[in-house]
């Protein structure tokens, strides 16, 4: 597994980052100023000189490319001492005095600027001193002119340490603000792997619940139908005649079990659909049938507490695109909800209609019941709670209801709206897009080790049911002979890489396989599941991403994807040519869009496109403004979206 983490650069890195250049440059100008001197050098100490000068300075340049920097600017700075201090020392003058001053004083000044620390004083001062005692060792000079060029050379001496001493303060300043800088960084990172790894945790001992939750259930569920089909027989004389007391007994028997089946039923789907268990179908689905069957189960009930019942319906022929299933178990559970909290002889009612813009259909579901306050509204989405809570409360059930409804619409990328004042009523709004949910065609391709990773995002934001995936072939001519080439398997070391750290920081297990494998097998295989198995594309995908990545296996081969799909049988691994069009069809999609990068997002509704992985602050953007519906919430100032909410938590995970 990969982890590798860019640590920052310490206060030595720094200072050699920018000295070793200078030093070398500066060694390379001296090496070559002294190779044009030594072609008019008149004497063979001359010419030694020369040599030794450019021989120092190719040793000064070499030590600072091993970056040994100290040691390195100072054999330059004594480098490019060495010819004005031999010319003090010589009683034959080959250059004139100027040059020779003005050679040691850039001698000091590249000694100030390139020396680090306090040892620049050091040497900037033995040089002086060095010159001024070569200076007066000389006879061919004068006292005169051994004091000017004395006195000459220590100002320059003291200027060049003053501008070393303020360089150094900067410098020391700028390490210290960068090790603040650093600290600062390392502690941020710390915190949100931090609070990314206490996510993770969060969200996989919530998922672990459900699952226990989802188990549970059906264990409990199961006898519980052997319950209620025994008293079905016994209440049909099948193991003898009853008596009427017998009767009653087995009619309450039967009440108590079908109640408490229903408790059952709406936790196991609770619990799926955090497991992520529970599938959708979008279909056509009429509205005044959905309707019409909500008035025919509520009558018995209605009649039970002498209400009355309003249905308006805008259009009779209002058809959406959506899971009527779904559809008519939330207005059920909205309808189970007005019944429940509408004192006997109150009213309660179903609206359907469009929204202004066209393209949303409203199912209102209202009561005149007891209404909530906007804190008890803040609250009504979390499972098990009720307006009326606590050990005296006048109401029954689990208050799982709304929850209930509220996952189901986000599910099928619906919204619920609910408006409501206290001892009023309530206003419970199912808003269904026209054309169907929103989605996001993402175009990825299982050897992309980015596509795996945003694949593993949208199931841990659990909008994964919101997104179409299509599998492009981006390599179409990757072969074992390709795929292990240097450069290609450079590549995939370098993805890898860049990859690794933001995989470590959301919980994404990720290896390196031996090689990248061809895809088509795979691709073709998620081709035969979409049209077979449809309901487990997204887990069966999930399963062939990660045995690549997580587990290094070779998806290409045959046998490892029939073992991958377990008892999913899809035939023969011999594409035809449909699927090969298809294949192509897809493929040619992605190379038309404007940037061809994996994994790419676009936009069903506005054509909006998200490139390669990117940053997950951005994508989470994008997938709220995408995948959010505009479904009639300006047009009610006062109601609150339960669905954005539970949507707002799902995507920022």
């Amino acid at each position: 597994m990969f982890n590798v983490a860019s640590q920052p650069l310490t206060a030595l890195q720094r200072t050699a980052g920018w000295r070793r250049p200078m030093i070398m440059l500066v060694a390379l100008t001296l090496f070559c100023s002294v190779g044009v001197w030594a072609s008019v050098a008149v004497s063979e100490f001359e010419v030694f000189i020369t040599f030794t000068t450019a021989g120092a300075a190719l040793v000064a340049g070499a030590m600072a490319w091993w970056r040994w920097i100290t040691l390195s600017s100072l054999v330059l700075t004594l480098t490019a001492a060495l010819v004005p201090l031999w010319g003090f020392a010589s009683e034959v003058q080959t250059t004139t005095p100027i040059v020779e001053l003005l050679w040691l004083a850039l001698a000091f000044f590249i000694g100030g600027i390139i020396i680090p620390g306090a040892i620049a004083f050091v040497a900037l001062a033995g040089l002086w001193g060095a010159a001024v005692f070569l200076l007066g060792s000389n006879e061919a000079i004068s006292e005169v002119q051994t004091a000017e060029a004395s006195v000459m050379l220590g100002f320059v001496c003291s200027a060049t340490m003053v501008i070393s001493y303020l360089g150094n303060r900067l410098e020391r300043h700028i390490n210290a603000n960068h090790r603040k800088l650093s600290e600062i960084q390392a502690k941020m990172l710390s915190q949100n792997q931090d609070l990314d790894m206490a996510l993770m945790r969060e969200q996989k001992v919530s998922r672990q619940k459900e699952q226990f939750l989802a188990s549970f259930s059906h264990e409990l569920r199961t006898p519980l139908n052997a319950v209620l089909g025994l008293c079905e027989a016994l209440q049909e004389d099948v193991y003898g005649p009853l008596t009427e007391m017998q009767r009653r007994s087995l009619q309450t028997i039967e009440s108590s079990g079908r109640h408490l089946l229903n408790l059952i039923v709406d936790i196991l789907d609770v619990a799926r659909i955090g497991a992520g268990r529970l599938m959708t179908s979008v279909q056509p689905c009429s509205l005044s049938q959905v309707a019409a069957v909500a008035e025919r189960e509520i009558q018995a009930e209605v009649k039970a507490k002498n209400l009355s019942v309003e249905f308006s319906l805008e259009d009779d022929n209002l058809t959406v695109h959506s899971d009527p299933a779904q559809i008519q178990r939330i207005v059920r559970n909205l309808f189970s909800n007005a019944i429940k909290f509408t004192p006997e002889g109150g009213k309660i009612g179903l609206r359907v209609c469009s929204s202004r813009c066209g393209k949303v259909a409203l199912l209102t579901v209202w009561d005149h019941g007891i209404g909530m306050t906007s804190e008890e509204v803040n609250e009504i989405y979390q499972p098990f709670v009720q307006s009326d809570g606590g050990l005296s409360r006048q109401y029954n059930g689990l208050g799982l209801g709304l929850t209930l409804s509220t996952r189901l619409a986000h599910l099928i990328g619906a919204s619920l709206l609910v408006e409501s004042e206290p001892e009023k009523g309530s206003e419970f709004t199912l808003a269904l897009p026209l054309s169907g949910p929103r989605q996001v065609t993402l175009y990825g391709d299982l050897n992309c080790p980015f596509s795996y990773a945003l694949n593993e995002w949208f199931e841990q934001a659990g909008v994964s049911h919101l997104i179409h995936w299509k599998g492009v072939e981006h390599m179409p001519e990757l072969d074992n002979e390709l795929a292990n080439a240097e450069h290609e398997q450079g590549v995939l070391d370098e993805e890898l890489e860049r990859l690794s750290d933001r995989a470590a920081a959301t919980q994404i297990a990720l290896c390196r396989p031996e090689f990248r494998p061809n895809t088509r097998t795979g691709l073709l295989a998620l081709q035969r599941i979409a049209a077979l198995y449809p309901e487990r594309l997204d887990e069966l995908r999930g399963k062939l991403f990660r045995a690549l990545w997580r587990d290094g296996k070779d998806i290409s081969d045959a046998e490892i994807i029939t073992s991958l799909l377990g008892d999913y049988d899809i035939g023969s691994f011999d594409a035809n040519s449909s699927e090969l069009e298809t294949l192509t069809e897809t493929t040619s999609e992605w190379r038309a869009l404007k940037e061809q990068r994996l994994p790419m997002a676009v936009s069903k509704r506005t054509g909006k496109t998200y490139a390669g992985l990117g940053k997950r602050t951005n994508l989470t953007e994008f997938l709220r403004e995408e995948l959010h519906l505009s479904d009639g919430t300006e047009e009610r100032p006062n109601s609150r979206d339960l669905t954005r909410h539970l949507k707002e938590q799902h995507i920022a995970r």
